[in-house]
């Protein structure tokens, strides 16, 4: 997601971290992008909620401070991405989100897995055990492939053009 992020409006160095609290997942990712903003010397700003009545408040915190957001997939903050895009976009920086539904719900852009994908993974892991293999011989899966995904709206807003490469 950085190196996108790098590619498509370059010269970051402060990302604002948006993300709930109580959903391990957006937590479990934002605690990884620290990792790696840390490990490669970006600064990063934290602005964490509890619920969606407070993600106005969280981006209102930051927006000044941040050069670009990055969200975890979270669906408090997405049941609010279009707030939060709107903020950003009168901010002039980007939303980078970690799913296509952010993206369509108003953020810049992704590098996510296919929920059409995972779908059908999981459906043929249901399938699997609803034919009768037990749990603990369906193995997990790691999902390698990867799509971009772009919102030329905000583009527009914050002055970025994309390139034929992208």
């Amino acid at each position: 997601m950085f190196a996108l992020a790098d590619q498509l409006t370059p010269g970051i160095k402060t990302y604002g971290l948006l993300y709930c609290l109580s959903e391990i997942n957006s937590v479990t990712t934002a605690n990884q992008a620290k990792e790696y903003l840390d490990a490669n010397n970006l600064a990063y700003v934290e602005a964490v909620v509890t619920s969606t009545a407070e993600v106005m408040q969280a981006v209102d915190a930051i927006i000044d401070r941040v050069d670009a957001i990055f969200v975890p997939n979270d669906s408090v903050v997405q049941t609010a991405m279009p707030v939060v895009a709107e903020a950003a976009a009168d901010a002039g920086i980007p939303v980078y989100g970690s799913s296509a539904v952010m993206v369509a719900s108003g953020a810049f852009a992704t590098i996510s897995i296919s929920d059409r994908d995972i779908g059908a993974i999981t459906a043929d892991m249901c399938h699997k055990f609803l034919q009768g293999t037990p749990i603990e011989e369906i193995p997990a899966i790691v999902v390698d492939q990867f799509t971009t995904v772009i919102n030329t709206t905000p583009a527009a807003q914050i002055g970025v053009t994309i390139s034929e490469d992208v």
